[in-house]
């Protein structure tokens, strides 16, 4: 990617319901049409970033639910994107989908604007695991939805979460072998990190549920890897496992440290060198923009040396890791440095590529500590 080549992401902050795990900003609501003041002031932000000599590889539209909204809405904010950028070399167009809103008509509307993946939230097959988490839809639900989204895509993503309030070897198992029957190209396996604030995590606290036991959960983390490598998926971040070349596009912008625009409450993005945050309040978002300014609630050009422990954090999720010249030539001051710290600990391989080890993945959480050591180092 050169530098006029960008990523976008959309942020819709609607749910039908909240997830017990979900930490992310959402509004619950029944009507598919609320939302009209927030939609109006998302076209606004889109418009102030007006620069048709921006070139935009993917657009990713996550939430919330943006299925569960009005397609209408969707609609405008392909055509405002449209209208703002240079969409002739967009590669990749993905949007997030719950299973209870997979309905051929709403397909049918994606793929006619141009999407051309789906990301749909399964998380798990379990039925009691979906309750216990306030799921909307239950096991059957999803096997339809799936079965829907193959008829329109071929490029579409599972989602699961290993280690929920009543994981079994035998919800385990019920995951994965729907994803040999179905055989999606891409799926992406994250283990719950009860670190982040929702109402999961306080019914934890206040000891109402309780989590399958960090030893088990390391068990089935085995059990799910060893059948991604059996079954001839690519194992490419962390939490990713892609065949047919269906990586996705989009993430591999975050993780490369690429830059990309986010629009809506709540949504990051890097751009001109700059990490930003929007405020997550609706309120102040809609007047900041209609007032002609950027919502943000955090704002920071990095220095160099941020943009350094900000690749190195970001490229680590990846498989492969980061071309060793790729941090030379960026950061020549700080690569002696960076090089003989890695090297030192076994979280690491340091080759032509820097990347983490077997044990770096399977400690991630230790390994990205030791990049905050590595940052105390540098001057």
């Amino acid at each position: 990617m050169n530098f006029r080549d960008i990523g976008i992401y959309v942020h819709v902050p609607f749910c039908s319901n909240k997830c017990f795990y979900c930490d992310y900003s959402s509004v619950i609501t029944k009507n598919k049409n609320m939302g009209k003041n927030y939609f109006e002031a998302l076209l606004k932000e889109i418009k102030l970033y007006e620069n048709p000599d921006l070139m935009v590889k993917t657009i990713y539209i996550g939430g919330g639910t943006p299925s569960h909204v009005s397609f209408d809405y969707i609609e405008e904010i392909k055509e405002q994107l449209e209208n703002t950028f240079d969409l002739s070399h967009l590669e990749e167009f993905t949007i997030e989908m719950n299973p209870e809103d997979v309905k051929d008509e709403i397909l049918a509307n994606y793929k006619k604007i141009g999407v051309n993946r789906i990301s749909v939230g399964i998380q798990s097959l379990d039925n009691n695991i979906l309750k216990m988490v306030n799921r909307q839809n239950d096991a059957k639900t999803a096997k339809n939805a799936v079965n829907k989204i193959k008829k329109y895509f071929d490029n579409y993503n599972l989602d699961f979460i290993l280690g929920l309030p009543g994981e079994t070897i035998k919800s385990v198992e019920k995951n994965l072998n729907f994803i040999s029957e179905k055989n999606p190209p891409h799926v992406s396996y994250y283990i719950y990190d009860n670190n982040h604030e929702s109402v999961l995590n306080r019914m934890i606290k206040n000891k109402k549920i309780s989590l399958p036991k960090y030893e088990m959960v390391e068990d089935f983390a085995d059990l799910i890897y060893d059948y991604f490598e059996k079954n001839d998926y690519k194992r490419y971040e962390i939490s990713s496992w892609a065949i047919f070349n269906k990586e996705s596009l989009h993430n591999k912008i975050y993780w490369q440290n690429l830059e990309y625009i986010g629009f809506g409450v709540s949504a990051g993005g890097y751009y001109n060198s700059s990490r930003y945050v929007n405020t997550k309040n609706f309120s102040y978002y809609i007047k900041q923009v209609s007032e002609g300014k950027k919502p943000y609630d955090y704002y920071k050009k990095n220095d160099k040396k941020e943009d350094l422990i900000e690749t190195l954090f970001m490229g680590l999720r990846l498989i492969d890791g980061i071309p060793l010249k790729k941090i030379k030539d960026k950061y020549p001051e700080y690569f002696d440095v960076v090089v003989n710290f890695l090297k030192k600990d076994n979280f690491f391989i340091v080759d032509e590529n820097v990347r983490l080890s077997k044990k770096g993945l399977d400690y991630s959480t230790s390994s990205f500590v030791k990049i905050l050591e590595l940052e105390d180092l540098i001057t």
